[in-house]
């Protein structure tokens, strides 16, 4: 008998217990975690016009076209839930704003257009808050891409203004890690 009421005692004990834990452990995300902290985020690409800009701005007709797009893009994204986006704005050793170290993207800026009429990374940025949606800049670090495609950068192509700071590696270059200017 002993056995039993010690049995009986555990199993509703332990019954307790759990229904507690789980309790407890479904009303956790609302009560410590709000949606103002949660992160629905997204990894949004440039490189190669894998998300966007589908296609680099040949004319100033395309910057616009690029900047529709993106908005659209945008809305998409809030409408969806997303508050957080991860910009890609460093690709393979060019960038999507203008710099005087390393050149604008192909992917953004077309061959045939002299310059940019506008900042493609402040637009981004502007448009993501008006939406309430932060926005983080992502950038891919060492790669500079193969040599032909280095080559498509121009003069400011990283490895052409600092060699010594680069590497060759089966076809591809990169920034060397080892190089204090680095």
């Amino acid at each position: 008998m002993k056995r039993l009421i010690v049995l009986t005692a555990l199993t509703v004990s332990t019954l307790m217990c759990g229904q507690a834990v789980g309790a407890s452990a479904q009303a956790q995300p609302d009560s410590i975690i709000t949606k103002k902290y949660e992160v629905r985020a997204v990894w949004l690409t440039t490189i190669f016009n894998l998300d966007w800009p589908k296609r680099p701005a040949q004319t100033q007709k395309d910057e616009k076209r690029q900047q529709q797009e993106l908005s659209a893009f945008l809305d998409r994204l809030y409408n969806a839930g997303i508050n957080t986006v991860y910009l890609q704005v460093r690709g393979r050793g060019d960038l999507i704003y203008p710099s005087s170290i390393e050149p604008i993207s192909p992917s953004i800026k077309g061959k045939y257009l002299p310059s940019l009429s506008y900042d493609p990374l402040k637009y981004a940025i502007d448009e993501c808050h008006k939406r309430g949606m932060r926005v983080h800049a992502w950038l891919v670090t060492l790669p500079l891409g193969s040599a032909s495609y280095v080559k498509t950068l121009g003069p400011n192509a990283y490895v052409k203004n600092n060699p010594r700071h680069c590497l060759k590696y089966q076809g591809e270059w990169y920034m060397d890690p080892s190089s204090e200017e680095t």
